[in-house]
């Protein structure tokens, strides 16, 4: 299981990856949200200026090519929708939304320097995700034509020294140091993807259910219907930085007389990515169920607002006229299932839950029991951490099997 995770470097996940475009903290927010609309994205890495960038402001030049560590320096952190709905929805922001708009991200987003790490073309597979593990979010790889040269199927080592045995009717080509042309940056996202693609090297891990393997997080951050949409926020604030949702869950009594908490919804980064200001209006004065509903009917800036709008002259009408129309049905608006919270069960195997989360491009997924009460919840650092912790585990039993004297005697080593 643990030798493809050797074998493989960084610079193949690389493959057609666009180069690094950065945007810079003095933006506005209003350019954040055309930048996240455009991209269809939930969130954006946020930069310093460089001092190439601030030399050509004032006519100077200098080289184009920046140190790795120099750029991870000057990374702020990763500005999410949510922090922009957070800053929107404020009082100051709702009186005077044109202001609200105009402030540099700066001053909304959240410094986390730690979420991005520089790795080298040459870095294995393993320590990637190790990183991952550790905490952080997103890697910063130079783009280099070198690693371009090597075959699909063979990579370099660690150490770029060591090859796999080349087949007859495959050249290696041994990639010579050349100065990287740009950056790109890899997520956790495009790991759990290529992962995905190699899932028979990592047998028999993916056909295991997820509750036998310790991926469950059985304490997801949650709010009650009846709470205010706004304190999902402040939950999710508490959370760790991979955790971009919030469950927003109702008590039900069983037969048993056992009170359980049944997902009727999410306040989350990826259903909330095509948002703006109306959206942070209804989140500052509905509760979390009726948030959830309202989301689902006029949420999307793209498909009712149009793109590059993020505010409308009728944000009070349609609050008033969602709030008309479903008071006192005790319920929140039925919703077609595909963009209701995304859910597997504790007996879903590995690879299944892997599949659904990319397939709809998501962060998580809820797990709940089969009357729909939330259990707990998976993310793709779960996954990689687990398949990491295994791996490393597997090869550190090898190592000492192999550097046993009896056992190289046995095997005819020695």
């Amino acid at each position: 299981m643990a030798a493809i995770l050797y074998h493989r470097v960084v610079g193949d996940l690389t493959v057609g990856k666009p180069k690094l475009k950065e945007f810079p903290q003095s933006a506005s927010v209003r350019e954040a949200l055309e930048t996240l609309l455009e991209r269809n994205e939930f969130e954006l890495p946020v930069w310093k200026m460089s001092r190439r960038q601030s030399m050509e402001r004032y006519g100077s030049s200098s080289e184009k090519y920046e140190r790795p560590q120099a750029k991870e320096e000057r990374f702020i952190g990763m500005l999410s929708i949510l922090d922009i709905l957070g800053h929107l929805s404020t009082e100051q922001s709702l009186l005077d939304p044109i202001w609200a708009l105009n402030v540099p991200v700066s001053d909304v987003v959240t410094s986390n320097p730690g979420l991005l790490r520089h790795a080298a073309p040459g870095t294995r597979l393993i320590d990637v995700m190790e990183l991952i593990k550790s905490g952080t979010s997103q890697l910063l790889v130079p783009l280099s034509s070198g690693f371009q040269k090597v075959s699909k199927r063979f990579s370099a080592y660690h150490n770029s020294s060591h090859w796999l045995p080349a087949a007859s009717d495959f050249e290696v080509v041994v990639p010579k140091p050349e100065k990287p042309y740009g950056y790109c940056i890899l997520t956790v996202e495009d790991v759990a993807r290529f992962l995905l693609g190699c899932l028979g090297a990592l047998a028999p891990f993916p056909l295991k259910k997820i509750d036998s393997q310790g991926i469950i997080n059985t304490s997801p951050p949650m709010i009650f219907g009846s709470d205010p949409a706004r304190l999902g926020l402040k939950i999710r604030e508490e959370a760790p930085d991979s955790i971009q949702a919030v469950a927003v869950v109702e008590n039900f009594e069983d037969g048993n007389g056992i009170c359980k908490p049944i997902l009727i919804g999410e306040i989350s980064a990826i259903k909330l990515r095509n948002s703006g200001l109306r959206v942070a209006f209804a989140l500052a004065t509905l509760s979390a169920k009726d948030f959830v509903g309202y989301v689902e009917h006029f949420g999307d800036s793209k498909q009712s607002s149009g793109a590059g709008k993020f505010w409308s002259e009728g944000i009070s009408f349609s609050l008033v006229n969602y709030q008309m129309q479903h008071r006192g049905k005790g319920d929140f608006p039925n919703v077609p299932s595909r963009i209701m919270p995304l859910t597997c069960r504790p007996s879903n195997s590995v690879a299944a839950v892997m599949a659904q989360m990319l397939a709809y491009r998501t962060t998580h997924v809820w797990v709940t029991d089969e009357i729909g009460a939330l259990l707990g919840m998976v993310t793709f650092k779960d996954i990689i951490s687990a398949i990491s912790t295994i791996s490393t585990t597997v090869e550190q039993l090898v190592s000492s099997m192999m550097s046993s004297p009896d056992l190289l005697e046995v095997y005819g080593y020695v």
